[in-house]
């Protein structure tokens, strides 16, 4: 006989602090994503943002399948600060509506700022996560070279 149980620990925290989640030990829980911009800023990192909801097939599955793959893990925590939301609770339904959530999982790629580079509304495989993080890779660096070369080409002219 399989019996399962839940249990609840609460933590008194601080108002948005950042912790991590206590199963996904690379995805951090707060209550304001400005702190995760600034963890993203401070490590020189995109941002990762998992919106889900506790009655999500797909999010479920993704939990069991792809955050628990070493390969996507070790991926994820190289090149981003992840982040996932519960999309009706706390923080989660501004999130929905901001970033215009329409289903779950909802997977975007920030940048540092808050920008959003890549989005998928659905579950999704590692490969397909890895080559939407690949992509807004690529995107962040093209944007940040022009950006410095237009600043340098700005200072070299005065």
């Amino acid at each position: 006989m399989l019996i399962y149980s839940c249990s609840s620990k609460k933590e008194a925290t601080k108002k948005g602090a950042l912790t991590k989640d206590a199963k996904l030990k690379n995805f951090y829980r707060t209550d304001n994503l400005g702190n995760v911009l600034d963890l993203a800023e401070k490590e020189n990192k995109l941002v990762y943002v998992d919106i889900y909801t506790d009655w999500c097939l797909p999010c479920k599955i993704m939990n069991e399948s792809v955050y628990s793959d070493r390969e996507t893990i070790d991926y994820l925590k190289e090149n981003f600060i992840c982040y996932k939301v519960d999309g009706e609770k706390i923080n989660g339904p501004d999130l929905v509506a901001l970033f215009q959530v329409k289903n779950y999982p909802g997977i975007l790629m920030l940048n540092q700022r808050g920008g959003v580079i890549e989005k998928n509304l659905g579950g999704m495989t590692k490969n397909e996560l890895m080559a939407m993080g690949d992509r807004a890779i690529s995107f962040s660096l093209t944007q940040t070279l022009p950006n410095l070369l237009d600043h340098t080409c700005t200072d070299m002219s005065q």
